[in-house]
């Protein structure tokens, strides 16, 4: 009776914390190398080596979105920060970083890109395509 009892207090605890976000300390750059599609329509192509290219990423300067190559860098980030890591991306044509944060989502590295306060909830997500 214990085992089932306890079981089903695991389970429950389990089914509880799915939906939430996990923040993540680490971010090896091997695990960001791809395409990754925002929520706001926006594409960004990760390569090796600190480059992308960006179609129609939002920017901060409201309604514009970047368009083209650029550089990145992954970021440890301070404890007043949205996360512990973000990967900091800037378009070549531009002086302005943008910080991306990495949170797990469901188990799956998410990015999101504040706008504002964050408490606002104005965001774009980033997932990375599959296949």
């Amino acid at each position: 009776m214990r085992r089932a009892v306890a079981g089903t207090v695991v389970g429950l605890a389990l089914i509880a914390t799915a939906g939430c976000d996990e923040k993540v300390k680490e971010v090896p750059a091997s695990s960001i190398v791809g395409v990754w599609r925002s929520t706001c329509d926006g594409t960004l192509t990760v390569a090796e080596g600190g480059t992308f290219t960006a179609e129609s990423i939002r920017t901060e300067t409201e309604g514009t979105k970047g368009t083209g190559p650029g550089t990145w860098r992954i970021e440890k980030n301070g404890s007043t920060s949205p996360s512990p890591v973000s990967l900091d991306v800037k378009l070549d044509d531009s002086n302005q970083w943008l910080s991306l944060y990495f949170i797990k989502r469901k188990g799956q590295l998410t990015m999101l890109q504040y706008f504002g306060d964050p408490d606002n909830n104005d965001t774009c997500v980033f997932t990375m395509r599959q296949g």
